[in-house]
């Protein structure tokens, strides 16, 4: 990748935005790229940005800064707000009348630098004699809006965080977990090991084109590894799986998962990062779940022992089965930005699904309440619907004979493709035998609740490769 001034950008660039947009387009793009030999200041909403290729949005950084926005696009001497004041950007023509103030998603010139980010309120890297650079990552969410501001823009910090390690990036010279893992290298092998048909090919690339032809793309979530997520899960039925990613797309802008922002790891949802839940210790008492090390294939294994949930305990640490809601789903996004990337590069190969040991010891009448049943389907259907194809096995263990009204719920909620992973299993002399050979350790990995040797697994502290990056919820 190569950062280019804008007067420079490839002739060939100009003329897939002249077909793209047109003469009348919103943001005249040819033309703006054109006219600004400075690289002051470049401005757009994700919806006329996200047809770009990633080599064409990398172009178009061509100042030798940026930052990511949520916002529109900036009008002359535009205020910046970073949290403690406004500094005016100098004046820059603006492709659109009518511009608002763009408010920048990212805090510090140590946060820009963490997240790859460089040049904000520090010196352009020197060009080269073709007037490359080393480049940023332009990285959002498919329903962000984001911002190009250049070096002659200066950003106030901000005042320190009240969640100290979380969203108070500090340079590192690290490339972010997740960027590593969805790197060139590992996605070619990870394309040659899943030895796509033609017909497949052509389904994936389909699929790219329209939803960044209907604006809910970005090179955050543009790859060929979350293209098949959504297209294996609709059985490659190119209408259904673009619903399915609309759909997505609408459930992450309603629950707060549309905004991206820099974090200790570069460019992570702000949900995840900024989330707070100080009665977590309390959960796991009442309802026990966890992430705990990873199987022999380096995938997380995630332990899930619903049996033993204590719905008065639970009532009280959640007297709102919304507040489970909530936590649920930062825990399942952190899987997705956190837990999955870090496995895959212990792996050294691509990591996109886990293994799952559901225990229903205990698991009785008295667990299926309106509210129980309630959250079990919306649990079912939030994963089923926005991160599909991320389940490699699913041993239910300990399984009552209570269990079958349960599953017969259940069940219909699931593809056959899913409901073909999962394995239901009696009681121990069932199911060691099957687990003992999940770890590569054996039963030294397994919890002794499971019937193994590891008493460290508390529910409330993980163990894995993520453990050193994901955010802690409970810190004050």
């Amino acid at each position: 990748m190569t950062i280019k001034k804008l007067s420079s950008i490839d002739e060939d660039v100009l003329q897939r935005l002249h077909r793209r947009y047109g003469d009348g387009s919103p943001l005249c793009m040819e033309k703006e790229l054109a006219s600004r030999t400075d690289g002051t200041l470049l401005a757009s909403n994700d919806k006329h940005l996200a047809d770009l290729t990633p080599e064409d949005s990398r172009a178009l950084c061509a100042s030798s800064s940026c930052a990511v926005a949520g916002g529109s696009v900036g009008a002359p001497h535009m205020p910046i707000h970073t949290g403690s004041g406004a500094r005016t950007a100098p004046s820059a023509p603006s492709p659109v009348s009518g511009s608002s103030p763009t408010r920048i998603g990212s805090s510090s010139e140590a946060a820009v630098q963490r997240a790859g980010i460089s040049g904000i309120c520090t010196p352009a890297p020197p060009m080269g004699a073709d007037g490359d650079a080393s480049p940023p990552k332009l990285t959002v969410d498919p329903s962000q809006q984001f911002s190009v501001i250049s070096e002659a823009s200066t950003v106030t910090p901000m005042t320190p965080p009240a969640h100290p390690g979380n969203g108070d990036a500090q340079p590192t010279g690290k490339m972010p977990t997740r960027e590593k893992a969805l790197s060139e290298s590992l996605l070619a092998a990870w394309e040659k090991e899943m030895n796509f048909t033609q017909s497949q090919y052509e389904t994936l690339a389909t699929f790219r084109k329209r939803v960044a032809e209907e604006g809910l793309s970005s090179p955050w979530a543009d790859n060929l590894l979350n293209a098949y997520r959504f297209c294996q899960a609709r059985d490659f039925k190119i209408d259904a799986a673009l619903k399915m990613w609309r759909d997505h797309v609408q459930w992450r802008r309603e629950n707060g998962l549309g905004e991206v922002v820099l974090s200790d790891d570069g460019l992570a949802p702000r949900l995840c990062v900024d989330y707070r839940m100080d009665q977590v210790p309390d959960l796991k008492v009442a309802y026990p779940f966890v992430h705990h090390k990873v199987d022999k294939q380096g995938q997380p294994v995630y332990i899930d022992r619903i049996g033993a949930m204590d719905l008065k305990k639970l009532k009280k640490a959640c007297p709102d089965f919304s507040i489970l809601m909530k936590y649920f789903i930062w825990y399942a996004e952190c899987t997705m930005h956190y837990r999955m990337p870090a496995a895959t590069l212990q792996a050294g190969r691509i990591v996109s699904r886990g293994s799952y040991i559901i225990d229903l010891k205990g698991f009785g009448l008295k667990h299926l309440t309106s509210e129980t049943r309630e959250f079990l389907k919306s649990v079912i259907k939030i994963m089923s619907d926005n991160y599909p194809e991320c389940v490699e096995k699913m041993y239910i263990i300990n399984s009552p004979l209570v269990f079958r009204s349960v599953w017969s719920m259940v069940s219909t909620m699931l593809t056959k493709r899913t409901k073909e992973k999962i394995a239901i299993l009696g009681n121990e002399s069932e199911y060691r035998k099957v687990l003992d050979e999940l770890y590569a350790n054996g039963i030294d990995d397994l919890p002794v609740c499971l019937g193994g040797k590891d008493t460290s697994c508390d529910f409330v502290n993980e163990q894995g490769p993520w453990s050193s990056i994901l955010p802690n919820c409970c810190v004050p």
